[in-house]
């Protein structure tokens, strides 16, 4: 449940956009750049809306993922309740265009049969983290259950809070109010040429997934300002408990590790 990115080095013009990725803690890996997975890119599991009130949680055991209601949702006139099953033994297939294809089952209510419910074949299209299609057949014709992220909350326990190390320099991520910070624990260079102080907060960033997080990196004009400049989005994800991705938007990657206390 995985996905890939990284700042590229540019010249000084277009340092606006992308003056993190210097030498030190925040740049890029040049082996990664435009390193591709096989595997899903976004995240499927975690809490979804459902309908105009209805929810689900999708959780994965044995490789295979189940969506299980956890608030009652509604689908063709039918009430489904809580703690039915509603999606069962999804499993990833591929890769299409900018979404994931999963394929598996459904317990779709028939209204026809007192909302008993019976098993159809569906295909689950994962756009982003956020977004979600559900495409089955009902009674031959083409049905769409469209489900959003339940973002997670912030929180004191989540994983990505500590320091995380690259090139011997380290971001400290740390809660603040509805988001975290990532501050630079030490001074280090950017690829303009420019020192990025010690206690500058480099990421923006809050939970849009389990392991994952959305946000933005900061970045510095050239030279001899050095000013604070517009601040590009980027993502990061959890590929382990030690293990800290960033995303940027040109498909790269930058990788860290994070600090032993």
């Amino acid at each position: 449940m995985r996905a890939a990115t990284t700042f590229a080095a540019l010249t000084a013009a277009a340092a606006l956009l992308f003056a993190v990725t210097g030498a030190g803690a925040d740049s890029e890996d040049p082996a990664a750049v435009g390193a591709q997975e096989t595997g899903p890119r976004h995240q499927l599991l975690g809490s979804w809306k459902a309908g105009r009130r209805g929810k689900l949680v999708m959780r994965e055991s044995r490789g295979r993922v189940s969506g299980r209601v956890s608030r009652t949702l509604r689908i063709g006139g039918c009430r489904v309740p809580r703690r039915v099953a509603l999606f069962r033994s999804l499993r990833f297939v591929r890769r299409e265009l900018q979404s994931d294809v999963w394929v598996g089952r459904l317990a779709l209510p028939d209204a026809d049969r007192d909302c008993r419910r019976r098993t159809v074949s569906v295909r689950v299209r994962v756009s982003s983290d956020l977004r979600v299609r559900a495409l089955y057949r009902d009674e031959g014709r083409r049905r769409t259950l469209r489900m959003r992220r339940v973002r997670p909350r912030v929180h004191a326990g989540d994983p990505v809070l500590g320091t995380w190390e690259r090139r011997g320099a380290g971001i400290t991520v740390r809660r603040r109010d509805d988001a975290y910070v990532g501050v630079a624990r030490d001074a280090f260079l950017l690829s303009n040429n420019c020192t990025v102080s010690a206690g500058t907060v480099v990421w923006r960033l809050r939970p849009s997934a389990p392991e994952r997080y959305d946000g933005a990196v900061q970045t510095f004009l050239p030279p001899p300002t050095c000013d604070p400049g517009t601040p590009s989005d980027s993502r990061w994800r959890l590929e382990s408990e030690d293990e800290l991705v960033r995303e940027a938007p040109d498909g790269s990657i930058t990788e860290y590790t994070r600090a032993a206390e």
